[in-house]
């Protein structure tokens, strides 16, 4: 199953509907509460992997993110509370974004009544926002040495409240790629003490991965971090028969559906597709989105112009037949015709002239998502090692008709892709 991260902006237009993740670092609770929220089935995430016990100056370089996480009760003791018939949202939100103070107010507790109470109030808060299954909140486990130990003390205290919600419970495993990097699976502590602890508590429904990527990069290129993945995937997952989520891994969720997961999350913008906290550093500008087509062919994001052009005049467009969709139509036309693609206004590339393109990526994704649902699993073994093996073929031959002007986008990930997928086959006798 697909799932279209959201913050403060969730609707896309004309799109078939889709399951959302609520990020809490996108909007504020008390905005949250007054919106007309998803009729598809959606969760919320309370994010607390975001840190609280760091430098002042972390915090304050994303002081709009942590405004927001801060109007949290399982953020803050003392959340804001808004009232219509004392403010108008207008000025509550003036107010808020002008309070100083709050960002004081948060912290992460560490004795177990204080803790069990800042789950109690997330899971109040999931619930009565209708959720379709509760996120379990945990810090970000960063630390090799701690050996997720601080996550399990969570995860064991919202057991405990388990008998007072009737929704299913998914653990957050939320892991920084710096304690996973350098070690293989096996050899790696941290990694094999989730997977020990999570796969004994039948309490819990399901997981939700979450990766912290310091590396800079959207595409994992680190075969360590790509394994640990689809075994997690595999052992939580395929083995015992439970909802396995990833999230902030963009499309390699593709190649964890073929490792026994049952859904992954992204979406269009760097922040949606992956976990980065410099993406939050508060910024009096940047760089405009501009936009990009997806192939799913080929598992890649390409522009437009600059980059299907190449296509059309050295007759590869037939990599990217399949991979059109009704948002793309016009652009197909274009490039069939030779017709100038910034004469296309939808697929101009041009700063934040991304509807098209938001559209066209997130209907592909669903799309492949669900039909790789159907199969079974060898099948989607199968259909998944296809799938990357095709891709990386096909982006080697069409890198060597484009040397002397390459693409934007090489597809560098692919080979690490299709050979951990390889080699977790084998260790699998899968």
């Amino acid at each position: 199953m697909f799932w279209l991260n959201r913050g403060y902006k969730w609707g896309l237009n004309s799109i078939n509907p889709i399951n959302i993740i609520i990020l809490s670092s996108g909007i504020n609770s008390f905005e949250l509460l007054r919106r007309k929220l998803p009729t598809t089935p959606f969760l919320l995430d309370p994010q607390m992997y975001f840190p609280i016990n760091t430098d002042n100056n972390f915090i304050a370089e994303r002081k709009k993110t942590y405004k927001k996480l801060a109007s949290y009760p399982w953020y803050n003791n003392t959340p804001p509370v808004y009232s219509s018939s004392e403010y108008k949202i207008s000025d509550f939100k003036k107010q808020y974004k002008e309070d100083a103070s709050i960002l004081s107010s948060l912290n992460i507790p560490t004795d177990a009544p204080q803790i069990i109470n800042r789950i109690k109030s997330c899971f109040d808060f999931q619930s009565n926002l209708g959720v379709n299954a509760l996120i379990i909140p945990t810090p970000l486990a960063t630390n090799y040495e701690d050996e997720f130990s601080i996550q399990l003390q969570w995860i064991n205290k919202a057991i405990e409240l388990k008998n007072d919600y009737t929704l299913p419970l998914y653990a957050t495993i939320a892991l920084s790629e710096d304690i996973i990097l350098n070690q293989k699976f096996a050899e790696n502590r941290v990694l094999q003490t989730v997977i020990d602890n999570l796969s004994v508590l039948d309490e819990l429904s399901g997981y939700y991965l979450v990766i912290e990527r310091t590396s800079g990069d959207t595409y994992i290129k680190n075969s360590n971090l790509a394994i640990a993945i689809l075994e997690m995937s595999y052992y939580l997952g395929h083995k015992l028969s439970k909802e396995f989520i990833i999230n902030f891994t963009d499309i390699f969720g593709f190649i964890c559906l073929g490792a026994g997961a049952t859904g992954f999350s992204s979406g269009t913008t760097t922040k949606e597709k992956r976990l980065s906290f410099n993406d939050y550093i508060d910024k009096s500008g940047g760089g405009p989105a501009l936009p990009h087509f997806f192939s799913y062919s080929l598992a890649c994001d390409f522009f437009p112009n600059r980059d299907l052009s190449k296509f059309r005049d050295t007759r590869l467009l037939r990599y990217l037949e399949n991979d059109f969709t009704p948002f793309s139509s016009s652009l197909k036309q274009a490039l069939e015709q030779k017709i100038p693609i910034q004469s296309i206004p939808e697929w101009r590339e041009s700063p934040n002239n991304i509807t098209a393109a938001s559209n066209h990526r997130i209907e592909v994704i669903n799309n492949y998502c669900n039909h790789v649902l159907t199969l079974t699993f060898p099948e989607r073994v199968e259909y998944t090692l296809a799938w990357i093996q095709n891709a990386e073929a096909s982006m080697t031959y069409i890198n060597s008709k484009l040397k002397a002007a390459p693409l934007s986008e090489i597809g560098v990930h692919l080979a690490v892709w299709s050979n951990s997928f390889s080699e977790f086959l084998s260790n699998h006798n899968l």
